[in-house]
């Protein structure tokens, strides 16, 4: 199948945020057979026309739009982002109907209210590069998708959402040619960072945690050797990012230090020896 990928997030404060998740999500829907296109709207002036280009071009049977934020978490100026994607969804159908599949961040904190505002019908919950293949292999043998795990979707006004496949310890750090997807260049012209993590989950079950709106709590670590790997393999792939940073996936606080959990020791790195 045809698969376009839009990477719709062009907030710039406090700086570019490199969409690594669409990317990833590119590389496994391409290493399943499928012809993938990418388009980044970060430094897109005229979305609209980019959206059309990328459309005659591709001709996608399938698109799938990375949402990463729903607001700009500045309550002195509050921007909510979620309007600015319904009209790009509309840019979309007057030109197209395929099938649009929403993934990305955002729509792990509230997958039924983005779905109903944009008009869309299904999206992607967790881990897209685990779960939008099995998707379009679905699709492109026209059968029923409801069942698989890591689906949100509404069908006659009924919103339903299965939780993400557990699939406990994750070494597989896929690292895709981001060069080949988006504009590197851009992104280390703007100070952007290139983000790792280590860990997904939160065994607290904070309120706060986006988590905790799917039914099922996954816990998932990355062996200190693959993350190392992983640093040393962007260090070459997406060469001359400013820095690397790590947030706890739920908590959503950064932190100078690159935390490695083996069975009965902790070991903490600076980024700085990391890099060296």
């Amino acid at each position: 199948m045809n698969v376009l990928i839009i990477g719709t997030n062009q907030s710039v404060f406090p700086m570019p945020v490199m969409p690594i998740g669409a990317c990833m999500v590119a590389e496994a829907a391409e290493r399943a057979g499928h012809k993938v296109s990418v388009l980044d709207l970060m430094f897109e002036r005229d979305p609209a026309r980019a959206i059309a280009s990328a459309l005659r071009k591709s001709n996608p049977d399938v698109i799938g739009l990375s949402v990463r934020n729903i607001d700009n978490n500045d309550m002195r100026g509050p921007m909510f982002y979620i309007p600015g994607l319904s009209l790009l969804i509309q840019s979309i159908r007057s030109r197209t109907e395929v099938p649009i599949v929403l993934g990305g961040a955002a729509l792990t904190v509230m997958p039924e209210e983005i779905l109903r505002t944009t008009g869309v019908s299904s999206a992607v919950l967790g881990d897209g590069e685990v779960t939008f293949p099995l998707l379009l292999e679905r699709l492109s043998r026209g059968e029923p998708f409801e069942d698989l795990a890591g689906i949100a979707l509404i069908a006659a006004g009924e919103f339903r959402a299965n939780p993400p496949a557990s699939t406990g310890s994750s070494n597989d750090c896929m690292t895709p040619e981001y060069q080949r997807w988006i504009d590197v260049r851009s992104y280390r012209s703007q100070l952007s960072t290139a983000p790792l993590q280590t860990k997904l989950g939160c065994q607290f079950h904070a309120a706060i945690a986006p988590i905790v709106r799917l039914k099922e709590i996954l816990i998932v670590f990355r062996t200190p050797g693959r993350w190392r790997h992983r640093l040393y393999v962007w260090r070459h792939r997406a060469s001359g990012t400013s820095s690397s940073s790590t947030a706890c996936s739920m908590r959503l606080t950064t932190t100078r230090w690159l935390f490695a959990r083996r069975s009965h020791e902790r070991t903490r790195r600076p980024v700085s020896r990391v890099w060296n």
